[in-house]
């Protein structure tokens, strides 16, 4: 077989892989608001076309269906994350990807929560003790000489924007199942 998921040697590559392609389109995300997009705005735009594009797509394809509030749900978290790449490219913008992908690790941390309060997902000790410590190692990096970055609120609206467009997608994919 090809794929073996019982081997943890397979795991920990397949980790240091997601985690390489993060950085790598952090890096590449950096690169292009530098040197082509100079204002977050522009970014805005294409997004706001490419979601448009969808919302016509999704409009006149035939769903099996699916609830329209499920589709209007799924459509509205896909402009939450607009936004979200809105602030992602204004921080990007202000302060360096290496500090700004630290932080962004408490997406998962506030899915936990956001999943645990609107979908009633439980957390366990390991969870709990997981949120503490990257919530501690995110603070600590945000700050420089005790003041916080300029671009703090930003990066925290990516984490809060993708964190609730995950939360809506996992409760339309649970609605769908």
């Amino acid at each position: 077989a090809i794929w073996n998921s019982n081997s943890k040697m397979e795991w920990i590559i397949l980790g240091i892989l997601s985690a390489l392609s993060f950085s790598m389109g952090n890096v590449f995300d950096k690169i292009t608001v530098t040197k082509y997009f100079k204002s977050a705005k522009a970014y805005f735009y294409v997004s706001v076309f490419l979601f448009i594009i969808y919302l016509v797509f999704f409009l006149k394809t035939n769903l099996n269906g699916i609830p329209k509030n499920i589709i209007l749900l799924t459509l509205f978290a896909g402009f939450i994350h607009m936004f979200a790449m809105f602030f992602y490219v204004k921080s990007i913008s202000i302060e360096d990807i290496s500090k700004i992908s630290i932080i962004l690790q408490l997406i998962p941390v506030m899915i936990l929560i956001l999943a645990s309060i609107f979908l009633g997902e439980k957390l366990n000790n390991m969870q709990i003790l997981s949120f503490f410590l990257i919530l501690l190692g995110s603070l600590i990096i945000s700050f420089n000489k005790l003041e916080p970055s300029k671009a703090l609120p930003y990066i925290l609206g990516v984490v809060l924007a993708i964190s609730i467009n995950n939360v809506m997608m996992k409760f339309a994919y649970n609605y769908i199942n």
